[in-house]
């Protein structure tokens, strides 16, 4: 059996980019995370700083520079 290592982190803000395209047009699969006591215990989503789709997920492109900088520009809009 191998070692496992367990990574505690509990952000002050979340950027959740979700298209339903790509999670097979399904949009309880976003609620079932966001319904978890896990996620309702994590920090950003008690204070209210989880943000879905801050950017058009048909903006971001496959990474393309103008879909990465229109992802900063959300996020920079966010964080104000």
């Amino acid at each position: 059996m191998k070692d496992y290592t367990t990574l505690d982190a509990d952000p002050d803000y979340i950027f959740v980019q979700f298209d339903l395209y790509e999670n097979n047009r399904d949009e309880k699969i976003l609620k079932e995370l966001m319904d978890s006591p896990i996620w309702k215990g994590l920090k950003a989503a008690q204070s209210g700083r989880v943000f879905v789709n801050a950017v058009d997920p048909l903006i971001m492109g496959g990474g393309t520079a103008y879909g990465r900088m229109s992802i900063l520009k959300g996020v920079e809009e966010k964080l104000r």
